[in-house]
C-alpha cells in the first residue's frame, strides 16, 4: 500500500503549522520589543503578511468616542487612499464586524 498521498499531507499540515509557530513568535518578539506603538502594529502586520500572504492588509483601530474605524497600519499598493479612509459603524464589512464583535471568512469581498 502506497502511503505518499498522506505522507505529503502530513509533511504539508507540520510546514503550515511551523509557519504559525514562527508568526506567534514574531508577534510574541514585536510585543515585549520595546517599540512604539506604530513600529508594534507594522511588525504585527509583517508577521500576518508572511504567514498568509495577502496583496493588501490593514489594521483598522476604532475611535473611542464616535466607533469610527480608521486604517491604522496598511500594506497595499493603494496604501494613501486606504490610510485616510474612515468606516463608520455597520458601513461595509468592518463596519460590520466591530458592530456585532463577531469574524466573517469570506472567500470573496466583492460579493
Amino acid at each position: 500500500m502506497d502511503n505518499r498521498p498522506q505522507d505529503e499531507d502530513v509533511v504539508g499540515e507540520l510546514e503550515r503549522c511551523r509557519q504559525e509557530v514562527e508568526t506567534l513568535a514574531g508577534v510574541g518578539r514585536a510585543l515585549a520589543a520595546s517599540l512604539s506603538l506604530q513600529e508594534t502594529l507594522d511588525a504585527i502586520l509583517d508577521q500576518v503578511r508572511r504567514l498568509l500572504g495577502p496583496e493588501t492588509l490593514s489594521l483598522l483601530l476604532a475611535d473611542e468616542q464616535s466607533g469610527d474605524l480608521r486604517c491604522e497600519v496598511v500594506v497595499s499598493p493603494v496604501a494613501d487612499r486606504l490610510q485616510s479612509m474612515v468606516i463608520a459603524p455597520g458601513e461595509g464589512i468592518a463596519g460590520w464586524v466591530a458592530e456585532h464583535g463577531e469574524h466573517l471568512l469570506l472567500d470573496d469581498v466583492r460579493k
